[in-house]
């Protein structure tokens, strides 16, 4: 549940970094295909931020600067990057309208439901025994309550247990969500 919480914060902020003051975090979802192998884009290339609208791709070799091109243009931001003469990229970032944040505060809110779905699927993954308990040692899932090896209040003891660790992480999902589209949309 912890991977769950941790991989939503990492997409959200991904998200978050395209709204307010530009930073090279900007471009940190796109992965750049060289050799048959996926990079970030800061493992090949420096981002710099040139002014309020403008980032600089700098490639630390050359060879990289047509598959940076490729990978900027396909990703889902929407970013046109210009060839320089001294071999680096020019991005000029628009600015965000209020359509692009609703989308932005919509992409958000897809992936925080994606999360709920991810802490329900473990939820019932721990009741019917696919996956270890994380609360206890002890297993207490249907199969043990079926065959007797634990008594049905052991068997709800648990299961409250695992509800209210749930409920703790579809909480804590719901102050990502909130805070997520406070920042998106200026409340």
């Amino acid at each position: 549940m912890d991977l769950t919480v941790a991989r939503l914060r990492q997409n959200v902020n991904l998200i978050v970094n395209r709204v307010g003051r530009l930073t090279p975090a900007y471009l940190d979802g796109i992965k750049v295909l060289h050799d048959q192998e996926r990079l970030g884009i800061s493992s090949v290339a420096q981002v710099i931020v040139v002014d309020a609208t403008t980032l600089s791709v700098v490639p630390y070799d050359p060879s990289y600067t047509k598959s940076i091109e490729q990978a900027i243009y396909g990703s889902s931001l929407n970013l046109a990057p210009k060839l320089q003469s001294d071999g680096s990229l020019s991005i000029s970032i628009p600015r965000m309208t209020i359509d692009t944040r609703k989308v932005l505060a919509k992409e958000s809110g897809e992936f925080c439901e994606q999360a709920r779905a991810g802490i329900r699927n473990i939820r019932q993954a721990v009741i019917s025994d696919q996956c270890p308990n994380p609360l206890s040692a002890q297993k207490a899932s249907r199969a043990d309550l079926d065959f007797n090896l634990i008594t049905k209040d052991d068997f709800k003891d648990n299961q409250k247990s695992l509800d209210s660790v749930s409920k703790t992480y579809s909480k804590l999902i719901d102050g990502i969500e909130s805070k997520s589209k406070a920042v998106l949309l200026d409340k």
